[in-house]
C-alpha cells in the first residue's frame, strides 16, 4: 500500500492525520478484501478500504465529499490507522507508541513548516525593504532631475506665458461657446426625447385601451356565444324531451291497441267456445 498518500490532496491528508492522532478512528477491523472502520466527528462516518495488502483498491465513505466522487479526510484517517497497525504488527511495537511517534513527527513537521514559513516571510520582508530603499533612491534621483528640468524650462515658459494666456483665453471663450451650443443642443434633444416619450406613452395608452376594448368585446362575444350555446342546448333538450314524450305516447297508444285487440280476440274466442258448448248441449238434448 506504499504511495497511497499521493492519491490525496495535502490539506486532506493533514485533516486525516489530525483525525487519527486525535483518536477519532474507531472500530478498525480487518474484513474480507480490506478494512472497515468509523471516523467520529459531528456524526459517525463509516469507511471501507479495499486492499490486497500490496495495492490500494476501492475506498468508500458516507460523507458528502466521498459521495461526490472525491477522496475525503475520513479515508485518509483510516489509512493512517491501517498503516500504523500494520507497522505495529510488523515491528512488534505497541500501536500507541507508534501513534505517539507519528504525533511527534507531525509536530516536528509542523514546526519545521512554520520555521520555513517564518524564514520565507523574513526574506520577503528584506526584499521588500530593499525594494523600498531602491524606490526611495530612484524617487530622489527623479526628483532632482525633475527640478533641473523645471529650472531649465522655466525661462522658456515665462517667455510663452503671455501667448499661452491669450491662447487660453481664446480657448476658454471657444469652450464657452461650444458649451452653450452643446447645452442648446442638449435641451433640444431632451425636449425631443420628452416629446417622443410622451408620444410613445400616448401610443401605449391607446394600444392598451384598444386591447382592453378588444378583450372586453371578446369577453362579451364569448358570453353571447355561451348564451347561444345554452339556448341551443335547452332547445335541443326540449325537442328531445318532446320527441321522447311523443314516442312514449305512441308506444302507449300501440300498447293500448294491442291490449284492446287481445281483449277482442279473447272475447271472440270466449263467444266461439260458448257457441260450441250451446251447440253440443243442443245436440245432446236432441
Amino acid at each position: 500500500m506504499d504511495g497511497w498518500k499521493d492519491k490525496f490532496e495535502k490539506s486532506t491528508l493533514g485533516r486525516g492525520k489530525a483525525a487519527y492522532l486525535n483518536q477519532r478512528v474507531a472500530d478498525l477491523k480487518e474484513i474480507k478484501g480490506g478494512y472497515k472502520a468509523a471516523v467520529l466527528g459531528r456524526q459517525r462516518f463509516e469507511v471501507t478500504i479495499k486492499t490486497d495488502g500490496v495495492s490500494l483498491g476501492r475506498m468508500s465513505c458516507i460523507c458528502p465529499v466521498a459521495r461526490g466522487g472525491g477522496k475525503c479526510e475520513h479515508m485518509a484517517a483510516v489509512l493512517y490507522a491501517i498503516e500504523v497497525r500494520k507497522k505495529s504488527e510488523r515491528e512488534q511495537v505497541d500501536e500507541a507508541s507508534l501513534m505517539e511517534q507519528l504525533r511527534q513527527l507531525d509536530i516536528q513537521a509542523r514546526q519545521e513548516e512554520e520555521r520555513i514559513k517564518a524564514e520565507k516571510a523574513r526574506q520577503k520582508r528584506e526584499r521588500e525593504e530593499d525594494k523600498k530603499r531602491r524606490l526611495v533612491q530612484e524617487s530622489q534621483e527623479e526628483h532632482r532631475r525633475e527640478e533641473e528640468r523645471i529650472a531649465a524650462e522655466k525661462a522658456a515658459k515665462e517667455a510663452e506665458e503671455e501667448k499661452a494666456a491669450m491662447e487660453a483665453e481664446e480657448a476658454r471663450q471657444k469652450q464657452e461657446r461650444e458649451a452653450r451650443r452643446l447645452a442648446r443642443q442638449k435641451r433640444k434633444e431632451e425636449k425631443e426625447r420628452r416629446r417622443e416619450e410622451q408620444k410613445r406613452k400616448a401610443e401605449e395608452v391607446r394600444r392598451k385601451e384598444a386591447e382592453r376594448i378588444r378583450a372586453e368585446e371578446a369577453r362579451r362575444q364569448e358570453i353571447r356565444d355561451q348564451k347561444a350555446k345554452e339556448a341551443k342546448r335547452r332547445a335541443e333538450k326540449k325537442q328531445k324531451e318532446q320527441e321522447e314524450a311523443r314516442r312514449i305516447a305512441e308506444e302507449r297508444c300501440k300498447e293500448e291497441e294491442r291490449r284492446k285487440e287481445e281483449e277482442r280476440r279473447k272475447e271472440k274466442v270466449r263467444k266461439e267456445e260458448e257457441r260450441m258448448r250451446e251447440k253440443e248441449q243442443g245436440s245432446s238434448d236432441f
